[in-house]
């Protein structure tokens, strides 16, 4: 059985990158809703600042969106503090 979840998470997450590779941040959540996996998303969230501060900001926007935020917004403006600007500047318009 450890195997089966072992599998299961590591395809999950591989669904996940894919998901994030090309820019589709809500099919991340609903998927990730759906099998009931609970990625990283901080880890994610900093991943796509790397690469797109913009998506960055929007991913971050639909993480506390949801009246259960799936990442602490402190976390998430802590690790992210030198992108403050672009999320600022996202949130604002």
């Amino acid at each position: 059985m450890v195997e089966v979840g072992r599998w299961l998470c590591r395809c999950c997450w591989q669904v996940i990158q894919c998901f994030a590779e090309t820019g589709q941040f809500q099919k991340i959540i609903l998927y990730a809703k759906k099998v009931g996996y609970t990625p990283d998303y901080v880890f994610l969230l900093r991943s796509i600042m790397r690469i797109n501060p913009e998506q960055g900001a929007q991913f971050a926007q639909m993480l506390v969106a949801d009246d259960e935020p799936l990442s602490d917004i402190n976390q998430v403006t802590y690790l992210l503090g030198s992108y403050l600007a672009q999320i600022s500047a996202y949130i604002d318009n």
